[in-house]
C-alpha cells in the first residue's frame, strides 16, 4: 500500500489552515458573523452597486503631528488619490505590557481620530495591520517580544536570526511562535476597539485590511535553510508529515530514512541531494514553508474576524495590489516648491515593474500592487529617479495590467527623496505633477471599466520554482543569494533535461514573443485558479518533474479547451521522483510543434484539448499565430512595446512604450479605420490600417481608440 496522498487544500485543512492562493491575493472577507456589502471584482471593490478603484496613498499618522493630517490629506485628494493606506503598528502605541497609547497623552497616536478624519475628507482607508511593519520601529513589534527568547525566529544552526537595518539590528520574530500569536491576540483585543466602528459595514471608510506575509517580508522565503526552525514550526512540520504519509514506514521509503518515529523526523538544514530520488524532502519542505506561511496569515484572519475587524476584503501580500475625485486641481502659485533632485535612471527597475504587473495580472482577480514607490529611502545607493522616470514606472504598471495600487511614499517621512508631498505639506514640483497627470489620465479615462488583451500566459512553474528554492543556500557573509549556485548544484543529478536549459528555453521564448508583438501575463501553475481560463494559450517551462497538484490544474485548463504548450522537457515523474500518470495521461506521446496532437483528457462538451510540445523556441510566433491568439495592433519597431486594453462597449487603450534612452519611430498596424484620443495630450487624429508614432525616451504614450 502506497503512502496516502493529499491535495494542497487537504494538506491545510489538516494543519488547520484554510487554502489560499500564493502571490499577491484578494479574499472577500475575514469571514465574520455579517455578510460583507463590499465584493471584490476586476476593477475594483463593489460597493453599493458602484465600482471602485483603489488608488491608495500611504500616510501614517503617528509620523505627522496631528496639525498636519488635514493638510496632507488635502494633498493627496488634489493629487487624485481617493484611498489613503494606514499602517498601525503595534509598536507605536505600547509603551508598556498592558499599557497602550491611542492619543490620550499624544494626539499622533489617535488611530481612530485619523481614520474618522479621512473619511471626512471623502477618503477610503485600507488598513495595513501588518503585524510587520517596514519603516516603524522594530518593523512594527514592541521591545518586550523581539527580545524574548520564545518568540525569536530560529536560524538552521538554532540561533537566533536577526534583522539588520542602518541604525540598529534585532532579533527576528516568528509568526510560528505560540507565545507571539498569544501576545499579537491582546494587540488585536485593544485595537478591535478602536477600528471596528470604522469598517465599512459599520458606516465607516475602512474597506480594506492588507496583512503581509513573515517569511517574505523578511526576505526569507526563498533561503529554505535560514529561517525558520522555530520549535512551534517544526512541530507542525512534524504534523504534516504524520497526515500525509499516516506511518513512518511510508516516509521512510520515500525518503530513504530509518526514523523510528515522526517525532524523530528532522526538516532538512543544508542540500545534500546528490540524485534525484534524494530530492522529495528538500522539496516537501520548501512547500510545507510556504504552505505555512499561508497558514499563518489564515491564522491572522481568523484572529481579526473573532474580534469583529471583519466585513471587508483582505489584501494579502504573500510570496506567488466611496467617493469619486472629480475635477482637476488647481495650481497653487503662492506654495513654496522645492527644487526636484538631480534626475537619475535607475537601470533594471522598469523591468521589475513589468515583471510584478504581469504576474499580478495573471494572478489576481484585482490586479493590485503595493510596491509602487512615490520616492526613494535615504540613503539612495541606485541614485534618485526623475519625476519623468517615476512617472514612466506609474505608466509601465498600469500598461502591463495594474488597476489599483497603495503606494506607500507619496508622503515624505524618514528621509524620502522624490516624494510628490513634503512632510510639511508642500507640493514637489514635477513629482507632483507626475502623478496628477497619471491619476487624472485613469478618471477621465474610466481605467477601471477596461480590461487587458492579453490572450497568453506564460507559466512559472511551481515544480522548477521550488527545486530551484530547495537547492539555494544564503551566503554566510552578507545573506544575498548566489543566484546561479541553485543550477551547479542540480547539474549532475541526472536529470534527463537540465534544469538551466529550461531557464533559457523560457527567457527565448519570452524574448521571442516581445519581438513578434505578442502580450502575455505571468502566473504560478497549479496557484492561478480559474484565471487560467482566460487564456487561450499557456506556456510552461518543464523538466523531468511535475507536482501532482500543477499537472491537476494544467490537465483542467486543457479539458476547457486551452492549449497548452511546453517544453524543452516531458515530464514524467511527480514530486517523490516516481512515475506520474497525470503527467503522463497529459504529456506522454504528445506531438512536437506543428504536429498533429491528441486530445490529453476526452470530453464530449469540450473543445478539442492540445498540449503541444515546443522543442525550439524559434517556433513560438508561428504557432501563436496558427492559434489566433488575438494580435490587433502590431508594429514595425520592436523597440516599441504594445498593449491593448478593452472596453465592453467596444472602445480600445492602446498603450505604446519606448523604454529605450532614444526616440523611436514605428508604424503601427491594424484592421479597418479607427479614430486616436491622445489620454495625456487630448489631442485627436485617425488612420486607416496604418499609423506613424514618434516616442521620446523613456516615454508612455495611452490613446483612447475607437471605430
Amino acid at each position: 500500500m502506497g503512502a496516502r496522498t493529499y491535495n494542497r487544500r487537504e494538506f491545510l485543512l489538516a494543519l488547520g489552515g484554510a487554502g489560499a492562493a500564493i502571490g499577491l491575493s484578494v479574499s472577500g472577507g475575514c469571514g465574520g458573523r455579517d455578510a460583507p456589502r463590499i465584493s471584490l471584482g476586476p476593477g475594483g471593490l463593489e460597493i453599493a452597486g458602484k465600482t471602485v478603484p483603489l488608488y491608495s496613498g500611504g500616510l501614517d499618522y503617528w509620523s505627522y503631528d496631528r496639525e498636519n493630517w488635514e493638510p496632507l490629506l488635502d494633498r493627496l485628494s488634489r493629487l487624485g488619490i481617493n484611498t489613503v493606506g494606514v499602517s498601525v503598528p503595534w509598536s507605536e502605541h505600547e509603551l508598556a505590557s498592558g499599557e497602550l497609547e491611542f492619543g490620550r497623552r499624544d494626539p499622533r497616536r489617535d488611530v481612530a481620530g485619523f481614520i474618522e478624519l479621512a473619511g471626512r475628507k471623502q477618503f477610503n482607508v485600507i488598513l495595513r495591520l501588518g503585524p510587520f511593519h517596514r519603516l516603524a520601529s522594530g518593523r512594527g513589534i514592541p521591545d518586550r517580544i523581539l527580545y524574548d527568547q520564545r518568540v525569536a525566529a530560529r536560524t538552521g544552526r538554532d540561533t537566533c536570526e536577526l534583522c539588520r537595518t542602518p541604525t540598529s539590528q534585532f532579533p527576528v520574530p516568528s509568526i510560528f511562535s505560540r507565545t507571539f500569536q498569544h501576545e499579537l491576540g491582546l494587540w488585536f483585543d485593544e485595537l478591535a476597539l478602536r477600528i471596528s466602528p470604522a469598517l465599512n459595514r459599520s458606516g465607516g471608510p475602512v474597506v480594506a485590511l492588507m496583512l503581509e506575509s513573515a517569511l517574505s517580508f523578511f526576505g526569507t522565503i526563498e533561503r529554505p535553510y535560514s529561517v525558520d526552525y522555530h520549535p512551534d514550526l517544526i512541530g507542525m512540520y512534524r504534523s504534516a508529515l504524520t497526515a500525509n504519509y499516516v506511518t513512518i514506514d511510508q516516509l521512510n521509503r520515500v525518503y530513504g530514512t530509518a526514523y523510528l518515529g515522526f517525532e524523530m523526523v528532522e526538516p532538512p538544514r543544508e542540500f545534500l541531494a546528490q540524485r534525484l530520488d534524494n530530492l522529495p524532502a528538500y522539496l516537501e519542505w520548501v512547500e510545507f514553508r510556504r504552505t505555512a506561511d499561508i497558514m499563518a496569515l489564515d491564522t491572522l484572519e481568523r484572529m481579526l474576524a473573532a474580534r469583529g475587524i471583519d466585513g471587508v476584503p483582505v489584501i494579502r501580500k504573500a510570496p506567488v495590489q466611496p467617493v469619486e475625485i472629480t475635477g482637476q486641481a488647481k495650481p497653487e502659485e503662492a506654495e513654496a516648491v522645492e527644487a526636484p533632485p538631480t534626475p537619475v535612471v535607475i537601470p533594471g527597475e522598469t523591468r521589475q515593474v513589468r515583471s510584478m504587473s504581469r504576474m499580478s495580472a495573471g494572478s489576481s482577480t484585482y490586479p493590485f500592487s503595493d510596491s509602487l514607490a512615490g520616492g526613494v529611502q535615504f540613503p539612495a545607493m541606485g541614485g534618485i529617479p526623475s519625476a519623468a522616470e517615476c512617472e514612466f514606472n506609474l505608466m509601465v504598471s498600469l500598461m502591463y495590467g495594474i488597476k489599483g495600487w497603495d503606494s506607500r511614499s507619496l508622503v515624505d517621512k524618514n528621509a524620502w527623496l522624490a516624494s510628490p508631498v513634503s512632510g510639511d505639506g508642500r507640493m514637489r514640483g514635477e513629482y507632483f505633477n507626475s502623478w496628477r497627470r497619471v491619476c487624472r489620465v485613469l478618471r477621465e479615462s474610466h481605467f477601471h471599466q477596461y480590461r487587458r488583451l492579453a490572450g497568453v500566459v506564460l507559466l512559472k512553474s511551481r515544480s522548477l520554482d521550488t527545486l530551484l528554492t530547495a537547492a539555494n543556500e544564503a551566503r554566510l557573509d552578507d545573506d544575498l543569494l548566489e543566484l546561479d549556485a541553485p543550477f551547479g548544484r542540480l547539474a549532475d543529478m541526472g536529470f534527463e533535461t537540465p534544469v538551466q536549459a529550461c531557464r533559457l528555453w523560457a527567457g527565448q521564448v519570452e524574448s521571442l514573443m516581445g519581438d513578434v508583438g505578442f502580450d502575455w501575463d505571468y502566473a504560478t501553475a497549479g496557484f492561478a485558479g480559474g484565471k487560467l481560463s482566460e487564456y487561450r494559450v499557456a506556456i510552461l517551462p518543464a523538466t523531468d518533474f511535475i507536482h501532482r497538484e500543477e499537472a491537476l490544474a494544467l490537465e483542467e485548463y486543457v479539458h476547457s479547451g486551452g492549449t497548452l504548450i511546453y517544453g524543452p522537457g516531458k515530464p514524467f515523474l511527480d514530486e517523490r521522483m516516481r512515475p506520474n500518470s497525470r503527467a503522463d495521461r497529459l504529456f506522454g506521446g504528445l506531438s512536437p510543434a506543428g504536429g498533429e496532437s491528441r486530445d490529453s483528457v476526452p470530453s464530449e462538451d469540450a473543445a478539442p484539448a492540445r498540449a503541444i510540445r515546443l522543442e525550439s523556441p524559434l517556433e513560438i510566433g508561428d504557432l501563436l499565430k496558427g492559434l489566433d491568439v488575438p494580435l490587433p495592433f502590431t508594429r514595425t519597431n520592436p523597440r516599441v512595446e504594445l498593449s491593448v486594453h478593452t472596453h465592453p462597449a467596444g472602445r480600445m487603450i492602446l498603450f505604446a512604450a519606448n523604454g529605450t534612452d532614444r526616440p523611436q519611430r514605428t508604424d503601427i498596424f491594424f484592421q479597418g479605420r479607427y479614430g486616436f484620443r491622445d489620454l495625456q495630450e487630448h489631442s485627436t487624429f485617425s488612420g486607416e490600417g496604418k499609423i506613424r508614432v514618434e516616442l521620446q525616451p523613456r516615454r508612455v504614450q495611452a490613446w483612447e481608440v475607437s471605430a
